[in-house]
């Protein structure tokens, strides 16, 4: 009986070591965007149809898009089916890359200290276009 109780810890033990590794991650969500924007302007959004990321219904296409959704709603966005606003294409890059980017703020601060800019912003209080290589 010992033996058998042992072999069922430690296939118990096994199976729950191999359902760690099928859980799925958070999806990172980077974005790129210049500060001369007038992104206040907009309201809705949209995702850029055809054969990329959207006609994708893989996991990780699904994660990703659900990470979007999750970042733009909190930055005060709402999806729309019809004529949205903004319209949100989404590629996938593995390995290394170099590409223009733009300094930017961490969205978690961004939010907690709402720091938005409008027509009525200083010159002097206002964010610089930094352009960056990244």
């Amino acid at each position: 009986m010992k033996p058998t109780a042992t072999l069922l810890f430690c296939g118990l033990l096994c199976l729950s070591l191999l359902s760690g590794c099928l859980t799925s991650r958070e999806a990172r969500v980077e974005s790129n965007y210049s500060y001369r924007g007038r992104f206040r302007h907009y309201r809705t959004y949209g995702f850029l149809g055809g054969e990329g990321m959207i006609a994708d219904s893989t996991r990780l296409s699904q994660s990703l898009r659900e990470a979007i959704k999750q970042r733009l709603r909190l930055q005060g966005y709402r999806l729309a089916r019809r004529n949205p606003d903004l319209m949100v294409s989404v590629r996938v890059f593995e390995g290394d890359m170099h590409f223009p980017g733009f300094i930017q703020e961490d969205l978690h601060s961004w939010v907690r200290y709402n720091d938005a800019e409008d027509e009525e912003t200083p010159d002097e209080q206002r964010h610089g276009y930094q352009p960056k290589r990244m």
